[in-house]
């Protein structure tokens, strides 16, 4: 398997950033480009559609999301931040944006913890349109 473009998922948490670690290795040996993708929940559902942050929450999220750098500076890092669903939007834009792998971060939440949360990677899993890569959260960060 050729890869030349990879999506990373990131809520910006320690599982997020072990995945991010194991994308920019993946990237260095491939030679592909990152794409970072940040899903902000929309904190309100109105009847016109899902009601965004206000600004300066927005603006902290895209700060935050735009630290997110390569150790090597060499390799090609986008941002991208939208609105909506975490699972939903992380196959959408996979769907638009076509990369050949999916790296996320996976809390590793099992049994009635899951089943109360569910789980944003198992359900990109079962509907991305490429392979993804799960990356366990460290213990010594959880």
């Amino acid at each position: 398997m050729l890869i030349h473009n990879i999506l990373l998922p990131t809520d910006f948490s320690p599982g997020a950033d072990a995945a991010f670690e194991a994308a920019c290795s993946l990237a260095e040996h491939y030679g592909a480009s990152i794409l970072v993708l940040h899903v902000a929940v929309p904190p309100v559902a109105g009847q016109s559609g899902p009601t965004p942050p206000p600004q300066g929450d927005w603006q902290a999220l895209e700060d935050r999301l735009a630290q997110i750098r390569p150790k090597n500076e060499r390799l090609p890092v986008k941002h991208l931040m939208q609105l909506g669903m975490p699972a939903s939007e992380i196959v959408r834009i996979a769907g638009e944006t076509h990369p050949d792998l999916i790296v996320m971060g996976t809390h590793g939440r099992t049994g009635f913890r899951r089943l109360l949360m569910g789980s944003v990677a198992e359900e990109v899993v079962r509907k991305a349109p490429c392979s993804v890569l799960t990356v366990k959260t460290p213990e010594t960060a959880a």
